[in-house]
């Protein structure tokens, strides 16, 4: 099989969540439209939206390296783990990561137009819903809620349980807002007790005193809290007994899943937490990660140590979220809510 890059295009769409997080919020998002041909004329898009304040690389660094790849064909076979290991290596910059999911997403959608029910059958197991036309249905999801005040967040969880979520995700780590963060989890238990699974995610910024915030979340019994601070050894250093359990998210983007039977420092530090059972579980945005390959890769190394996987995104756009949906369904553990509750609500003018 080959696929052409034969056009990018502007994407822009509307994000309706009021959150505010420790690295910003977002009312409007922007990315890349990635449109592909194959040699039977089926046409299969991809995205590349990069997070401002989030991501590593920026949407002008992508429209940079596009602009030399438009007009480039890939020859890329039929076997995905073949394609992907080839797209990784020659389709583009190794730092762009949502480039690297834009392409992936192409790929994933041209084969998916032309496998047979018997070569989908065939397919790696873990590749068929990624290969599937039809939408995965089904995935328990998990709300992020409002926090501009405690009585925001209390109706944005009532709006979400309404619709029968009952996983609710609280961002905290905001300048001066650790008291009002603590009101509102306080509510949210007081509010619904038990019936409902907290997380909080802190985005890097939860502060210091570091070790005493992480034992006093524990006490809100928290599925997680994800990215209490910047450094896995300050959290190796400082992580308490009783405290929240930890999912890494951030922190995976400078970690290579191939690596980490090596020996650096943050690999080290990654090892020593999961042996404590300080980390419970891996938050792995394919935009943020590097694609779809890479995420299947973090999600064998979850397995094997134990941890969930949770699939999540960047407020992505309308053609990534479905791909995101369809890892989640690929990857997900199961008995956990994942992080796809958002949906762009249409496209901006």
């Amino acid at each position: 099989m080959r696929m052409k890059l034969v056009d990018v295009s502007p994407l822009s769409w509307i994000v309706s969540e009021q959150v505010r997080s420790a690295r910003g919020s977002w009312n409007e998002r922007e990315g890349v439209k990635l449109t592909f041909e194959d040699e039977a004329g089926r046409i299969g898009y991809g995205e590349a939206s990069p997070l401002p304040g989030y991501s590593r690389e920026t949407l002008a660094d992508c429209w940079g390296v596009l602009s030399k790849l438009r007009g480039t064909t890939w020859s890329v076979g039929v076997e995905p783990e073949k394609a992907l290991r080839m797209l990784r290596s020659n389709g583009t910059d190794q730092e762009l990561a949502a480039l690297r999911f834009a392409l992936e997403m192409g790929y994933f959608d041209l084969l998916s137009q032309r496998l047979t029910a018997d070569a989908l059958a065939l397919a790696p197991s873990q590749f068929r819903p990624l290969l599937l036309r039809s939408e995965p249905v089904g995935i328990p999801v998990a709300a992020l809620l409002e926090n501009s005040s405690v009585e925001a967040c209390v109706r944005s969880a009532k709006r979400a349980m309404s619709s029968g979520i009952s996983t609710f995700k609280l961002k905290l780590g905001r300048e001066a807002c650790w008291d009002l963060e603590l009101t509102q989890l306080q509510a949210l238990r007081d509010t619904f007790g038990d019936s409902v699974r907290l997380r909080a995610d802190a985005n890097q910024h939860l502060g210091e005193p570091l070790a005493e915030k992480l034992h006093v979340l524990g006490k809100f019994k928290l599925d997680f809290i994800e990215e209490p601070c910047d450094s896995l050894a300050s959290l190796e250093e400082s992580y308490p007994p009783g405290a929240a359990t930890i999912a890494l998210d951030e922190s995976l983007q400078a970690l290579d899943p191939d690596m980490l039977t090596t020996d650096p420092p943050a690999a080290r530090s990654l090892r020593s937490l999961i042996e404590r059972g300080a980390v419970g579980a891996l938050v792995l945005k394919p935009m943020a990660l590097g694609g779809l390959a890479r995420c299947l890769k973090w999600a064998h190394f979850a397995h094997q140590a134990q941890l969930k996987v949770i699939v999540s995104h960047l407020f992505s756009g309308p053609i990534a979220s479905r791909w995101e949906k369809r890892l989640a369904a690929s990857i997900g553990t199961p008995t956990e809510a994942q992080g796809l509750h958002y949906q762009p609500t249409h496209s901006a003018p």
